[in-house]
């Protein structure tokens, strides 16, 4: 593991009554990363985040955060930690601005702080109203914002786009990556909604009986620093299929087709692929990415039909 993580799982085990609910799971978050937590329901999802928040202790292994073992440091641990890992409960007779005030004295937070998160999570406009007369996605920004409000080096939520509809959630995950953009904070999320963990996250874990199955990339960065996606299946549309999979040997050609070959490739691949039919003298009329989705991809290492 990438010794600049912010947080390490080692070996990370959870007995419950002589049952072992999380077995042995290792596993690291990067700096400024979107990192997803996927798996069947009683997969284990939920126990490993009440362990990396310091909610359920340890029955063996050890989690680092920023450098500090939950076992042997707590307090250091933990206080780079925020968290929602429920709904966030917020007074809903003050108005935003007072909650945050209020969650503010108790860890010393400075009213310039506040008018950061503030705009960092979009409620300017709303937060001097009161709390109960916003949307379920409103409140869920607040909590957010109340959330990183010390500048914790991870973000920690669990099923955060319960109860939201399409609108609030892409406005959640547009001011997760923007957190993470913007302050480098890391994020550990879990969700059931693997549609939106595609859009969401960097990288993604498949935990299943308690077991991490697979982790996977789901972006890499371009020149440029902007997000693209990573390797996948292209289908290159030509005018001499077989003639293409011949002048293909070596770079990963799968099969010809009516019309086209397939490869298998990134973005160097690709481009390398069309110079070389390019130079074979092969007329090609498009190029198309063809990527499973996380949904094919959580039910192919999982062998499920369930949900994460």
């Amino acid at each position: 593991m990438s010794s600049a993580a912010i947080v390490r799982l080692h070996d990370l085990t959870k007995r419950i009554g002589g049952k072992t609910i999380i077995d042995r799971i290792s596993l690291d978050v990067n700096p400024g990363e979107v990192f997803g937590f996927l798996g069947p329901n009683g997969s284990g999802k939920t126990t490993t985040i009440r362990m990396i928040v310091g909610l359920m202790s340890l029955s063996g292994g050890d989690i680092h955060i920023g450098g500090n073992s939950v076992r042997t440091s707590f307090s250091k641990a933990v206080s780079q930690v925020g968290a929602i890992v429920e709904n966030p409960e917020m007074y809903k007779f003050l108005t935003g601005y007072q909650n945050l005030v209020h969650f503010a004295r108790m860890s010393g937070v400075s009213r310039e702080r506040i008018d950061e998160v503030v705009e960092l999570v979009g409620l300017t406009e709303r937060i001097h109203d009161k709390v109960r007369s916003y949307s379920l996605g409103m409140r869920q920004r607040l909590g957010v914002a109340q959330a990183v409000m010390h500048r914790p080096r991870l973000l920690v939520l669990d099923e955060p786009t319960n109860g939201l509809d399409p609108a609030g959630i892409r406005e959640l995950r547009d001011y997760l990556r923007k957190l993470a953009r913007e302050e480098g904070t890391s994020v550990f999320v879990s969700s059931h909604l693997l549609s939106e963990m595609e859009l969401m996250c960097d990288r993604v874990a498949i935990l299943q009986k308690g077991k991490i199955i697979d982790i996977r990339s789901l972006r890499q960065e371009n020149g440029e620093g902007s997000d693209v996606r990573v390797a996948g299946e292209v289908l290159f549309e030509v005018d001499r299929p077989d003639a293409a999979l011949a002048a293909l040997e070596g770079l990963g050609a799968g099969r010809a087709f009516e019309g086209g070959v397939t490869v298998s490739a990134d973005r160097e691949t690709t481009a390398a692929v069309n110079r070389k039919l390019v130079k074979a003298g092969i007329e090609v009329y498009g190029i198309r990415m063809k990527t499973k989705s996380l949904e094919d991809q959580f039910l192919e290492v999982t062998g499920s039909d369930g949900h994460a």
